[in-house]
């Protein structure tokens, strides 16, 4: 039987079949006559009650359906027998070309026999179907995996009104599928045919994800030319407000994300949903308008009291500071736009924002570097293997890692192998020299992608699309599969876990081991920059001063057992007495307690320095080191003193001599030049 197949603009007026014709597809399918005759009857059953299909099609959906969720036809607990009994005439129908379905009934059933008829009517959309599986294949999918897409997807479309060539699919015709589905969702009667909330989103979250890999198939394929977005689950929205917030709202986004990467977009959206929240539950405004910088100022209060949802802990300086951040930028550049809606100033300034502490680089100790390299080398998939292994040899970002191109290697006229980074961060992209055993990860993994079909996909910021390196079943590995999992079971072979049985190593301390590594061995800031990317000096500065040898050499002359010092806290630092907390802060900022006569072991919760105006200070140290600055001191405390006693300061004679004394004491305690009482 050769049937035409119609698009819904071709359909003309909704038609029955014979018994005849649909007898000969219920005889193609089974030899069993008591089955024929039973689907006989089933069709003339639901002929007798529509004999005008408009009729049918006017039924509520509950009783087209037939069955609802919980329903057991075995007992006749159906809604209407003759409608779920005459799903598969109906079926029939829709293959041939009399009906278009529409898609509330095509999402409602569950199960359609759509294969099964197109099969034995010898219709064009199973060698469709069979044609991308095969690119499915190709790509990086089990023929299974793309065939189920093909069919839950195509067959729907056929009974929506018949499936044109795979040449003329676009993605209007997916996006119209998946709004159809989101729409049914909204139903009120939606748990009558798919049961509770959570097997819907369940339900949604499958159907969604073979949509998405069709369209994948298909844009490998070359059929359609735009890069489909994977249906992500949202977990978070805005909550309700007045319209005209809505779209500014929107309309801001949408202006940002031409100059900003998306995760940069990602972050502006959760701070102004986070306090758009806050607004509708405290406050009511009818647009932005209404709202003032007392408004911002309440927010940054509350902000502070929130916890993380899963830590339970509160929200870090720079959770807040991003959020704040978000805030600032709106109102700022909604002033500056002049947007109709919004307030007429900025109503945040930067000063408004939370204060960050400058955190030294994290890099991983030698010991523990090397047990996890091991185990990094015995990791089984080779693209997390070579993704851990780019890191640490290049310290590049995981964003440039995972957007590698498939030809990113190359070499320099010395035969040194050199990485070609993506832009990123800072929009700029980068040469890197690269070890042999980077260079060999990235080789395995190009000769294993040399036969996989694919087409050139984007990078970050929407850059020129090229073959990526990191690409299996025609999508970029994610982060967390490249650089989270494989951590993970590296530091647990390597013994590298916290109390939590969490990992201590995560792949951004790799980039802070190349720039210390680099600083402690003599490279120039410039090559610093240039290997780590970074667009300023001072970003560069920090690897080099906790790597500067001349600070490590201050800091075992004040702290070494045998260390020369004098001064109140010599004492204290001989005895051993100082606290843990003392030590840790000190190791980390020794370099920034340099006085002119020494250092202050201040600590920044004890409030302000004064070592250099009494040199008597709890907290003051000196060592040999600033023995001339202490007798150039000496000397001119001798010269104020002889000064004041010719002018009959007297006051004033008494308290530089007292310096004097100090001074003598602290050099006589170096092992110096000694100092006599009468000088």
């Amino acid at each position: 039987m050769t049937l035409p197949l119609a698009r819904p603009a071709e359909l003309r007026r909704r038609q029955h079949a014979s018994a005849g014709e649909f007898a000969e597809l219920i005889q193609a399918v089974s030899k069993d006559r008591s089955y024929l005759s039973l689907k006989l009857r089933h069709r003339q059953e639901f002929v007798t009650r529509y004999p005008d299909l408009d009729e049918w099609f006017a039924e509520p959906l509950t009783r087209r359906v037939g069955r609802l969720i919980g329903e057991d036809p075995r007992r006749g607990q159906v809604t209407d027998p003759i409608s779920y009994n005459a799903r598969q005439y109906l079926t029939f129908l829709g293959v041939t070309g009399r009906v278009a379905f529409d898609w509330d009934w095509l999402i409602a059933v569950p199960a359609l026999n759509v294969w099964v008829h197109a099969r034995s009517l010898g219709l064009p959309i199973v060698a469709t179907r069979q044609e991308l599986a095969n690119i499915g294949a190709q790509i990086g999918f089990s023929a299974r995996s793309a065939s189920r897409a093909a069919e839950w997807a195509l067959s729907r479309m056929l009974l929506h009104g018949g499936v044109p060539p795979i040449s003329q699919l676009t993605t209007a015709d997916f996006t119209e599928m998946l709004s159809a589905i989101d729409a049914f969702g909204a139903r009120k009667d939606r748990p009558s045919f798919h049961g509770d909330d959570p097997r819907w989103v369940s339900k949604r979250r499958n159907w969604g994800s073979q949509v998405f890999l069709l369209q994948l198939v298909l844009y490998h394929a070359g059929h359609i030319p735009e890069v489909p977005k994977e249906p992500l689950p949202t977990t978070t929205a805005f909550p309700d407000m007045p319209t005209v917030m809505h779209a500014t709202i929107d309309q801001y986004l949408a202006a940002r994300a031409q100059l900003d990467r998306p995760a940069t977009i990602e972050n502006i959206r959760s701070g102004l949903r986070r306090f758009c929240t806050w607004l509708m539950v405290n406050y009511t405004v009818e647009s932005f308008a209404d709202v003032t910088r007392l408004h911002c100022l309440e927010f940054c209060v509350w902000l502070a009291t929130q916890t993380h949802h899963r830590t339970g802990l509160p929200l870090a300086p720079a959770t807040r500071r991003a959020d704040l951040q978000a805030v600032l930028g709106f109102f700022r550049d909604g002033y500056a736009w002049q947007w109709p809606d919004m307030p007429n100033k900025p109503l945040l300034m930067n000063g408004d924002l939370p204060k960050l502490t400058r955190a030294v680089p994290r890099f991983i100790p030698d010991d523990e570097l090397v047990a996890l390299m091991d185990a990094i080398h015995l990791l089984e998939c080779p693209f997390q293997r070579g993704a851990l292994l780019i890191a640490r040899w290049s310290g590049a970002r995981r964003s440039e890692i995972r957007m590698l191109a498939l030809d990113c290697l190359d070499t320099y006229p010395d035969g040194t192998p050199r990485l070609r980074l993506p832009a990123s961060k800072n929009y700029a992209e980068r040469i890197v020299p690269l070890t042999e055993d980077a260079a060999d990860a990235i080789r395995i993994l190009q000769r294993l992608r040399h036969g996989q079909l694919d087409r050139p996909l984007p990078g970050n910021h929407n850059e020129r699309p090229a073959r990526r390196l990191f690409v299996r079943k025609g999508r970029v590995l994610s982060n967390a599969y490249l650089f989270d999992d494989s951590l993970q079971t590296a530091c647990r072979s390597a013994n590298l876990l916290n109390a939590d049985g969490r990992p201590t190593i995560t792949a951004h301390r790799f980039r802070h081991t190349v720039g210390t590594q680099l600083a402690e061995r003599g490279a120039r800031l410039q090559t610093i920059m240039s290997v780590l990317g970074h667009k300023s000096v001072q970003m560069a500065l920090v690897y080099a001063h906790i790597s500067d040898p001349a600070v490590l050499h201050d800091y075992r002359s004040v702290l070494s057992e045998d260390a020369t010092i004098a001064g109140p806290s010599s004492a204290v630092i001989r005895n051993r007495e100082l606290g843990p907390g003392t030590v840790d802060w000190l190791k980390s900022n020794f370099f920034r307690t340099e006085l002119e006569l020494g250092h202050c072991l201040r600590l920044p919760s004890e409030g302000p320095c004064e070592c250099d105006l009494y040199l008597t200070c709890a907290k003051f140290i000196t060592t040999p080191k600033y023995a001339p600055r202490l007798r150039d001191r000496y000397s001119t405390e001798l010269d104020l003193a002889s000064t004041a006693r010719e002018r009959g300061w007297a006051r004033e004679v008494e308290r530089h001599e007292a310096t004097a004394r100090h001074l003598c004491q602290l050099l006589t305690d170096l092992g110096e030049w000694p100092c006599r009482r009468d000088e």
